[in-house]
């Protein structure tokens, strides 16, 4: 399993009967029951290659924008509203006829399914590509970039925990 097949198996889950279970919205919102594998795995294949199609979609952006920071900030609202309506016309549509379910999807459950397919030097090495991100967010303010540097700071902090909590997930299930 890989990077991508991480992200991806966050918003899915196995439910108490059995059933499979997708969370377009992840922890915030409702479940949708799938009726069987095959729309499962139809399902999954597309959402990770959403997930693809945006994290490649980003680097795109740096190569092709440059300029001033402004136009970089708004070749990123275009890759991500692209992103946006390439979902709600794709997977949303797709599952809004089948039915709800009740069963929540806990933020612990969403990083276990995660941890167990990402690889674990994987794991290791986001994790400490956030450190550096959160150093280089602490320099930004240190250099009178506060709200950015702070903005940076505190996103990438939150990704090294989480991904911190992958890790010894991962390191608990071996």
């Amino acid at each position: 399993m890989g990077y991508f097949d991480g992200l991806t198996d966050a918003v899915f889950k196995t439910g108490g009967n059995g059933e499979f279970l997708f969370y377009p919205w992840g922890i915030f919102g409702r479940g949708r029951v799938l009726p069987d594998q095959p729309t499962f795995a139809r399902l999954r294949a597309k959402i990770k290659s959403s997930y693809i199609l945006l994290i490649v979609g980003q680097p795109i952006v740096l190569v092709f924008v440059s300029g001033s920071t402004t136009t970089l900030i708004w070749g990123e609202f275009v890759i991500f509203g692209a992103y946006l309506v390439w979902f709600f016309l794709g997977p949303i549509r797709q599952v809004r006829k089948f039915a709800y379910s009740d069963e929540k999807l806990k933020l612990r459950e969403s990083y276990a399914n995660s941890a167990r397919s990402h690889n674990l030097w994987i794991l290791i090495a986001l994790f400490f590509c956030s450190l550096l991100f959160v150093a280089g967010g602490i320099f930004m303010i240190t250099d009178k970039a506060v709200g950015l540097g702070s903005l940076d700071t505190a996103f990438f902090g939150f990704c090294t925990v989480a991904i911190g909590s992958m890790i010894l997930r991962k390191l608990k299930d071996r």
